[in-house]
């Protein structure tokens, strides 16, 4: 269902040390805080080598979403100021034949 390059990305290891609270001075990105961490990487890699889990599925479904609207956002931009410099191109030649 997933390339794998794309669930390697998405991962952390199971025994990675995610600290939650302000810990050996980190910055507010590499802390646990509202589960930041589980909600970028949604994936466990197992140490075995034996495969991944996910750590909670509305977490998964949430990052994929969130990962598609900030993918398309841009070209959903784009595309209203294309309808909307057609629109006013369109009324301007309706302005100019009356």
């Amino acid at each position: 269902m997933f390339s794998p390059s794309l669930v390697e990305y998405l991962s952390i290891n199971e025994d990675e040390y995610t600290p939650y609270k302000d810990e050996e001075c980190l910055s507010k990105e590499d802390l646990n805080v509202d589960y930041r961490r589980f909600r970028s990487k949604p994936f466990v890699k197992l140490k075995d080598g034996s495969g991944y889990v996910v750590i909670n599925n509305q977490i998964l479904c949430e990052r994929l979403f969130n990962s598609l609207y900030f993918d398309f956002s841009p070209l959903i931009k784009l595309r209203e100021e294309m309808e909307k410099a057609v629109s006013i191109t369109n009324m301007q030649g309706l302005a100019n034949r009356h």
